[in-house]
């Protein structure tokens, strides 16, 4: 099986394209991608424990998931 081979990065590159999104390949992009994580995280146990039901709570971040999404998408692409 072939193995794919990344992109090599630009120097002082935050992010590397990786199919349709980016990863973090130095410490800026890390500290700016944990976060990002962390809010999706805690705005969903947020959403789960305020709501009677699981599906109520997904509705609501759905929206909140796309922006937080292409606002990070931006940003990496930006930092690529």
């Amino acid at each position: 099986m072939k193995q794919k081979k990344y992109p090599k990065p630009k120097k002082g590159a935050w992010f590397i394209p990786v199919r349709r999104s980016y990863l973090p390949v130095n410490w800026k992009g890390w500290v700016s991608y944990v976060p990002f994580v962390g809010v999706l995280v805690g705005a969903t146990v947020w959403e789960v424990y305020s709501k009677n039901s699981f599906g109520t709570a997904l509705m609501q971040l759905f929206p909140f998931y796309i922006a937080v999404g292409v606002v990070m998408q931006w940003f990496a692409s930006s930092k690529s």
